[in-house]
């Protein structure tokens, strides 16, 4: 699709494995059946909880709504992106806080503000003017959790080097840390090496037969309760949480039997970030229940 072919001549489709959502299982059948005739769709389900679910609740899977997409408007790290994008089309006032679904106007120049301080903007007047010297718009992703941005970078046997893409900060501990198998454009790379002060990423092209996973763990703080409510004996919570993860280690797991072959130990810098969130407390009696 990215390539612009048509699609619209598929007569069937197979989905390996649940891609994670009701909405994106139901546009990969969608990619046929786009003509007159009828079309058909495989599903094999992979060797986990979620995919044996709906294999034994299939109509969860089919007569369950589309998953609603929810986005907090004042996250910082999103409006930073956001506006970042949005002066780079056309200089910023700090009057448009409520075109951006911000009521509070001091929080909207306090981004603004940050966004000087890193080079990203530069004020003249009472506009805002992108100043990053690059295309944001093709840098920032809405899951985003850092500010940071790596290159992916192919060598050749020639020891010629070529970016193939670049990735957020977090992706590359999860899936393109030291020993990963990396997918990209249905072609398996290694990942050879990791710079982090040039933040460059190497690889190699391979063909092997496992596929890699990450292991962390994550330490969730709470540093604001915004609201609280009693429901049903469970005190329920939201508001302010920092989050850390921490990628320790990662296993080979072979492809076609699932079967693990190996863990590996990671050393990594550990990733801390803000967020809004929800939790509940569940009574002791119940727990035991």
């Amino acid at each position: 699709l990215e390539l612009g072919m048509d699609i619209g001549t598929l007569d069937a489709t197979i989905i390996s494995g649940f891609p994670g959502t009701i909405s994106s299982f139901r546009q990969q059948i969608g990619r046929a059946g786009r003509g007159e005739d009828i079309s058909f769709a495989t599903y094999v389900a992979m060797p986990n909880p979620l995919d044996l679910f709906y294999v034994h609740h299939p109509e969860k899977l089919f007569g369950a709504p589309n998953e609603k997409l929810l986005i907090t408007l004042t996250n910082k790290y999103l409006l930073r992106n956001q506006l970042s994008c949005a002066a780079n089309e056309i200089p910023l006032s700090e009057n448009e806080n409520l075109s951006f679904g911000i009521e509070d106007k001091q929080y909207f120049k306090e981004i603004l503000s940050y966004l000087v301080n890193q080079g990203l903007l530069n004020k003249r007047g009472q506009k805002y003017f992108w100043t990053g010297g690059f295309f944001p718009n093709g840098r920032y992703n809405l899951d985003d959790l850092s500010e940071n941005n790596y290159k992916i970078i192919l060598k050749s046997r020639e020891k010629k080097e070529e970016i193939l893409t670049s990735e957020d900060e977090s992706y590359i501990f999860r899936d393109l840390h030291t020993g990963a198998v990396y997918l990209f454009e249905a072609e398996s790379y290694l990942v050879e090496e990791i710079d982090f002060e040039q933040k460059k990423v190497y690889i190699r092209k391979t063909d092997l037969n496992f596929y890699t996973e990450s292991l962390k763990h994550t330490e969730i703080s709470q540093i604001k309760v915004d609201n609280e409510i009693f429901d049903n004996k469970i005190h329920i919570y939201y508001g302010d949480v920092k989050v850390k993860h921490d990628y320790y280690a990662y296993r080979e797991v072979e492809t076609l039997t699932q079967e693990i072959l190996n863990y590996y130990d990671l050393d990594l810098p550990t990733i801390e970030f803000e967020t809004k969130a929800f939790w509940f407390l569940i009574p002791e009696h119940l727990e035991a229940e």
